[in-house]
């Protein structure tokens, strides 16, 4: 009777353990970019015309990102975004800056988003 209650029991484990963790091992399970994109905040400044991501609030120096990816690769991203390299400002010419604010999600999400954002090859209008 006993090895009978023991096997149920690791029976009703996996069968309401086994579902979940099928949906969050699998390999297909990857971070949303534009749902990370807005819940770091990134459209404070950003605007992503392309895939219809506009402003939290409209501002005179929002930035649209739609074409972004063809000036960078994946790498120089992650750089920006940690706040590692700086660019020309596009804003006050002939000076240099950083991004505003360093990234503080986890890589998995830092890595789908910089490989999101080299996706952005097309300008938006």
């Amino acid at each position: 009777m006993r090895n009978s209650s023991r096997f149920a029991a690791v029976v009703l484990a996996g069968a309401l353990l086994g579902p979940t963790w099928a949906l969050t091992a699998t390999a297909d399970d990857k971070p949303d970019a534009k749902k990370i994109f807005e819940d770091q905040k990134c459209n404070k400044c950003h605007r992503v015309s392309t895939e219809h991501i506009n402003p939290i609030k409209e501002k005179e120096d929002i930035v649209d990102l739609s074409g972004i990816g063809a000036e960078h690769d994946q790498g120089w991203f992650k750089q920006w975004l940690k706040k590692e390299v700086e660019k020309d400002s596009k804003l006050k010419p002939g000076e240099k800056t950083k991004h505003k604010g360093a990234f503080k999600g986890t890589d998995p999400e830092l890595d789908a988003l910089t490989g999101w954002l080299k996706s952005l090859t097309k300008k938006g209008k």
